[in-house]
């Protein structure tokens, strides 16, 4: 699971595998980690775009036109990326 996980979750991963988990077969306990991994990844990419907004709420996108359109479309992006989450 740690090859297939960003880098920042791997404290999680670690913690995880310190306390008993609500599965009894093997392919349950894939499961669930993988549910986990998807809520924390999910949960940091909303934390992202909250702050992608709050950046672009406090530009001003009449002389800072450049950075502006930058963080405007690296948010639709993020978007993008939270709406492909399961």
């Amino acid at each position: 699971l740690a090859t297939k996980t960003p880098e920042v979750l791997h404290p999680l991963l670690r913690s995880l595998g310190s306390k008993p988990i609500p599965v009894s077969t093997s392919e349950e306990a894939a499961g669930y980690a993988q549910s986990v991994i998807q809520m924390a990844t999910k949960k940091i990419l909303v934390r992202n775009r909250d702050a992608l907004r709050s950046a672009l709420a406090m530009l001003n996108h009449e002389t800072h036109s450049a950075e502006h359109l930058k963080v405007q479309q690296d948010l639709v992006a993020l978007e993008a990326k939270i709406r492909e989450l399961p």
